[in-house]
C-alpha cells in the first residue's frame, strides 16, 4: 500500500509538470507557495521576474487564483493556501514598485546623461 501511494503521488506530479509546462505562472506560484519565509520568495522573484509589467501580470493571475478558491472553497487546506496566496501578492506588487522605481532611477540617469 505504501509503494502504492508513493507511485500514486509521483505519477500525479509528473501529471501536473506535463500539464503545467508551458503555464510558467503556474509553476510560478507553486514554486513560491513552498518557499517558507519571505526573503527567500523576495530573491527567487528577482531572479525569475525581470520586468514590471510580467510583475503585473504575475500579481493578477495569482488574484484571479484568490477569487477562484475563495469562490470554491472545498477546505481548511484551502484557506490556508489562499491566505499564503495573498501574502505573496503583497510581495509581487512590493518588487513591482521596487522594479518601477528603478526603472525610473534608470531613465532618469540616462536622460541627464544626454543632456551631458
Amino acid at each position: 500500500p505504501l509503494l502504492v501511494r508513493m507511485l500514486t503521488v509521483m505519477k500525479d506530479r509528473l501529471v501536473a509538470e506535463i500539464r503545467t509546462r508551458d503555464k510558467p505562472y503556474v509553476r510560478l506560484l507553486a514554486a513560491l507557495l513552498r518557499m517558507p519565509h519571505r526573503d527567500e520568495r523576495e530573491e527567487f522573484l528577482a531572479g525569475t521576474v525581470r520586468a514590471k509589467e510580467e510583475a503585473m501580470e504575475f500579481a493578477a493571475f495569482i488574484l484571479d487564483g484568490i477569487q477562484y478558491m475563495e469562490q470554491h472553497r472545498a477546505d481548511w487546506l484551502v484557506d490556508e493556501r489562499v491566505e499564503k496566496m495573498k501574502q505573496i501578492v503583497s510581495e509581487v506588487e512590493m518588487y513591482h514598485t521596487r522594479l518601477a522605481h528603478t526603472e525610473e532611477e534608470f531613465e532618469a540617469a540616462h536622460e541627464e546623461e544626454k543632456q551631458q
